[in-house]
């Protein structure tokens, strides 16, 4: 068996070797023969970007899109359309897809499956009933893993907005009363500042440009956000925009009640502060503290008895 896997082992290094070697002389003898045959010299051109891309990604990519292509297939269409929009709530409809991310969370389920199978059938030895449970225990952790993981970073992208909210109202509002336009003022946040509200901003301003009107692409933006200060902003700038009337006066209202909620909020965060310290201090620090004075009273008593 170990001679097997041996050989094994050493054809694979051997093949990942030849192609690694001779991929200069693979790509010059396919350059030849397309000039040979007289095709269209796009043909060579797209010989060329697959054999510029590394090595690992030419290997394996086409195996994981097959395995992402399953994936896909394998899960219904409503929860894709879901996953989709989730993933567009986390702000990570760009850089992620549905089937890059159905492909990552199936080869984790597999992966905790199979290790739960091993475990519960050649390691422990339990029974058919007991694996069972613990495969369905598998299963859904695997399921609940990636909707956790979803939901918290979505959480954080909603609480990065609301957060940075307040500072960009004020760039924005400090520009438009210099006699900036609206357009130009989300170009100089985009330019100044880093952030989950800005990356939106930035968004804005693409489809603004490729001819989007301003109404429409406001409306966009508090669909993406899906926070309720942002979708209160961008009622009062289609609301200004409709009237023709200058929106620095709106802005500067829902500057002031941004600077109020987010004082409230800080105060709600320090009244919260105390009861969050309750449990660190019970299981923490008082029984060092109790060891500490009990320490030499009980070293005195052992002493004495």
């Amino acid at each position: 068996m170990i001679l097997v896997i041996a050989v094994l082992l050493f054809l694979v290094v051997l093949l990942l070797l030849s192609l690694f070697l001779f991929a200069d002389s693979n790509r010059q003898h396919l350059e030849q023969r397309f000039r040979t045959a007289g095709i269209f010299s796009s043909r060579a051109d797209y010989t060329n970007e697959e054999f510029a891309k590394p090595l690992h990604q030419r290997l394996f990519q086409p195996f994981f899109d097959s395995f992402g292509n399953l994936f896909k297939l394998l899960t219904p269409q409503a929860l894709q359309l879901l996953l989709e929009d989730k993933l567009r709530e986390a702000g990570q409809a760009q850089t992620v897809t549905v089937k890059s991310f159905l492909l990552r969370w199936g080869l984790v389920l597999l992966v905790i499956t199979l290790g739960c199978l091993y475990l519960s059938w050649a390691e422990m030895q339990l029974s058919l009933e007991e694996t069972l449970g613990n495969l369905v225990l598998a299963l859904l952790i695997g399921v609940l893993l990636p909707c956790m993981t979803l939901r918290r970073q979505i959480a954080a992208r909603k609480e990065g907005i609301e957060r940075q909210l307040s500072d960009v109202m004020d760039l924005l509002l400090v520009s438009v009363q210099a006699g900036t336009s609206f357009d130009g003022a989300v170009s100089r946040v985009v330019k100044q500042m880093q952030g989950p509200l800005v990356a939106e901003l930035q968004t804005l301003l693409q489809e603004m440009r490729l001819g989007m009107s301003r109404q429409e692409a406001l409306r966009t933006l508090g669909e993406r956000c899906r926070v309720l200060d942002v979708s209160l902003l961008v009622s009062t700038l289609i609301q200004a925009d409709r009237l023709g009337v200058s929106i620095s006066q709106f802005l500067e209202v829902q500057a002031q009640l941004l600077r109020k909620k987010r004082l409230l909020r800080a105060r709600e965060a320090a009244m919260k502060a105390p009861v969050k310290l309750v449990f660190p201090l019970v299981f923490f620090l008082l029984p060092v503290i109790f060891m500490a004075l009990l320490a030499p009273i009980a070293v005195k008593l052992k002493g004495g008895f």
